[in-house]
């Protein structure tokens, strides 16, 4: 933090030295001083999607959560094809109880980024909404786009990781890999 700091004062119109300070305070959950200094980042460099994404997490963990959205939001419009800044706000909306809305922004941002990550959040957001049908459909479609990164599903709903119906999908959709070099070989 205090090379950060130093740096902020050396140049106190290096953004990225101003951000540095507000991760550090994130880190020590000093919210209020995050927010301060995110804030600051933005007044020198408003296109940076990091430091909007900064700024919501502050402003969601100090309860101001229309601040908070609306800076998530910011990020998207940003970088939209950055499947991390709506996944943010995909969670921000679960965290909200407006799962619909999630799976709106999930839709929306699959127009924009390719990430398989995506079709991982759908499916999570539709087990929360007592879809399981489409929730399994969902989860089928992102296992064959990308089986390696099923743990996203288990990020949004650990819970998951118990059903039995799951754990059955995945275990039928798992690639098979060969055990070792010689059976790729044959």
């Amino acid at each position: 933090k205090s090379f950060y700091m130093q740096a902020a004062q050396l140049d106190p119109f290096n953004p990225d030295a101003v951000y540095g300070v507000g991760c550090c305070y994130a880190m020590q959950n000093n919210w209020r001083a995050a927010a301060d200094f995110s804030r600051r980042a933005i007044l020198i460099d408003d296109q940076n999607e990091l430091y909007f994404e900064a700024l919501a997490d502050a402003c969601y963990h100090l309860g101001k959560y229309k601040e908070a959205e609306l800076y998530y939001r910011q990020a998207t419009e940003i970088a939209p094809e950055e499947a991390r800044y709506w996944m943010k706000l995909a969670q921000f909306l679960v965290s909200q109880g407006r799962s619909k809305e999630s799976l709106e922004v999930l839709e929306e941002a699959e127009e924009y980024s390719g990430s398989s990550e995506l079709l991982y959040c759908r499916s999570a957001c539709l087990f929360m909404m007592g879809k399981k049908k489409q929730a399994m459909l969902a989860l089928e479609d992102a296992l064959f786009e990308d089986f390696e990164s099923h743990g996203h599903l288990f990020q949004w709903l650990p819970i998951l990781q118990n059903d039995s119906e799951v754990k059955a999908i995945i275990a039928t959709l798992k690639p098979d890999i060969p055990d070792n070099i010689e059976q790729l070989n044959q």
